[in-house]
Order: structure tokens, then sequence, then C-alpha cells
């Protein structure tokens, strides 16, 4: 049996977290939240995430344009999204090159 994937939420309003958490679980996915990118490294270093969507207006030693250095360096298969409110384009980012990208269907995010 194929494992759920797994997706990591990193925002620092809790509201915002738990709406989106829940909606994903309801949709079979293994979700985990955090409140900043201090503890998101955490939960990291427990597990790897297939994807994690990041607020980048976060309060901590990190920001969140921190943070997805961080993700690249350590986890490159991890995909990462931001919301459109945090970035001029928001989307799905190719934490490989650090630029927006396609989601894994090849659908732009543009498109969503």
């Amino acid at each position: 049996m194929d494992r759920a994937e797994r997706i990591l939420v990193v925002d620092d309003e809790k509201v915002i977290r738990t709406v989106i958490a829940d909606t994903l679980e309801a949709k079979g996915y293994a979700v985990q939240t955090a409140a900043n990118a201090d503890e998101a490294l955490q939960k990291f270093q427990e597990c790897a995430f297939d994807l994690a969507l990041v607020d980048l207006k976060m309060p901590g030693a990190l920001d969140g344009l921190q943070f997805l250095e961080r993700v690249h360096a350590r986890w490159p298969a991890t995909w990462v999204i931001v919301p459109p409110e945090d970035s001029e384009k928001g989307g799905v980012f190719d934490v490989h090159s650090g630029a927006p990208g396609n989601a894994r269907d090849g659908t732009p995010y543009s498109s969503w």
C-alpha cells in the first residue's frame, strides 16, 4: 500500500495553519504543522516531507526565504509552495534552482 504524501504547513498564524492542515488531512494527506522556520526545521529532522507550504513572512531567527535555502540544501526532493500574497508570483518553487517552477503534473502554478 502506498503511503500518504507528507506535507508540512509552516505559518505563524494558527488559524491559517489549522484550516490548511484540516483540509489536507481530510483529503488523505499526512500533515504536520509548524509555527515558524525553526520549528519546521526540527520537524524535517524527524522525517522528510514531500511538500512544504511556507509563509515567507514569519517571526523568529529564520524567515521563510532562509528556511527555503535550508530546505534546498538538505532536502532537495521536497517541493515548496509559497502563497501568492507572500511573493510576486507565489506558487510552486523548484528548490533546486530557487525559482518558480511547475507542479509535478507539469501544470504551471499560474494555471491553478
